[in-house]
């Protein structure tokens, strides 16, 4: 693995704890950088940076919020500028004026870009000043200063960004190594209610995660807004892979029967193998950023219907807890989903 490799898993891996340096270094930096040049009312320059990082970390290195924030800034600046130029001492019609201003933002741009609107009657105010001078030079400088903020935070968030693409891959890897893990514990009978509980529970703590993340995906890309459909399609593979397994898990060992029933499909087995490797495979190249076309595969279940069904005839005086078509069905659904999933993901990230 490459020195860059590494920096990149360390900072998906710790994401918040990578935020936070980040913030204290850009925050720091700035502080001493305003001191030491004296620069007016530079205080404005620190709080626009505190205020574009943010609390948590945002994907896409927060380029799209930089982007709103002069853009607001430049339009809130240019009409407090010619308020104060023209009507310096008239505060009623200023406050008229600002209160126009208000609708006026919104209609030009609050349904395109809302942060931007904000921005730009915040600056608004900020320049014309609460109880503060009102001269033209101070409302030049808070402008300046506020749009130094954006330069400044735009400039270190270069560097070694969170791109929501990356994290959307680590988050596919992590998702399907827990649906990966569910199905062979499930096949080899190998769980206890209450831990298998928690490993759904996080299987869909993964999937609310990565619609959140896909929604940043389709601001940083074009490619992903035309394929935004194949996106959504992998989230909803993966839902249904997991709920798969919820099936055969329910099924299979709802009772002592039928998990030793089950136990002696042995070719069963030996697919689950099979799907797992080719799951590991889409894990590995997720993890790697690196992709290659898949294989054509398709998967018979004539072998493991006559197994089940021979022993299904051998155990006709025992109760079992279900169809001996419906699990072999059920491993064949699952295999389905994985192979599409393969396509999805060539589609989505083999760009070669």
């Amino acid at each position: 693995m490459s020195l860059y490799q590494s920096i990149e898993n360390y900072i998906y891996k710790n994401i918040e704890r990578v935020h936070l340096y980040r913030t204290i270094f850009i925050v720091t930096f700035s502080f001493l950088m305003v001191n030491l040049f004296q620069i007016p009312h530079g205080s404005w320059l620190c709080v626009t940076v505190v205020v574009l990082l943010g609390p948590f970390p945002e994907f896409g290195g927060i380029i799209h919020r930089i982007f709103q924030r002069v853009l607001g800034t430049i339009a809130g600046a240019m009409s407090a500028v010619v308020i104060l130029y023209f009507l310096h001492d008239y505060l009623y019609i200023q406050t008229l004026l600002l209160g126009l201003l208000i609708p006026f933002f919104g209609i030009v741009m609050f349904k395109k870009y809302p942060y931007a609107y904000l921005i730009a009657v915040m600056t608004a105010v900020i320049i014309l000043g609460v109880g503060e001078g009102k001269s033209l030079e101070a409302a030049l400088w808070r402008s300046g200063n506020i749009i130094m903020g954006g330069l400044v935070t735009l400039l270190f968030s270069m560097i070694f960004p969170v791109r929501g693409t990356r994290e959307l891959k680590f988050e596919f890897a992590k998702c399907l190594h827990l649906i990966d893990h569910l199905y062979v514990c499930t096949i080899n009978g190998e769980y206890f209610d209450k831990h298998y509980l928690s490993e759904v529970k996080n299987v869909i703590i993964s999937i609310r995660k990565q619609r959140k993340i896909v929604e940043h995906v389709i601001k940083e890309s074009k490619h992903f807004r035309v394929h935004q459909v194949q996106l959504d399609e992998c989230i909803v593979i993966m839902r249904k892979m997991s709920g798969i397994v919820e099936l055969l898990n329910s099924s299979a060992f709802s009772s002592e029967i039928g998990n030793k029933f089950i136990g002696q499909l042995y070719s069963i087995q030996d697919r689950q193998e099979f799907l797992s490797d080719r799951i590991h495979q889409i894990i590995l190249q997720l993890e790697k950023n690196s992709f290659e076309t898949p294989s054509k595969a398709t998967m018979k279940l004539t072998s493991s219907r006559s197994e089940l069904q021979l022993l299904y005839e051998d155990h006709q005086d025992e109760h079992t807890p279900l169809s001996p078509y419906s699990y072999v069905w059920l491993n064949y659904q699952y295999a389905q989903q994985v192979f599409k999933l393969e396509e999805r993901i060539d589609i989505l990230f083999n760009r070669k």
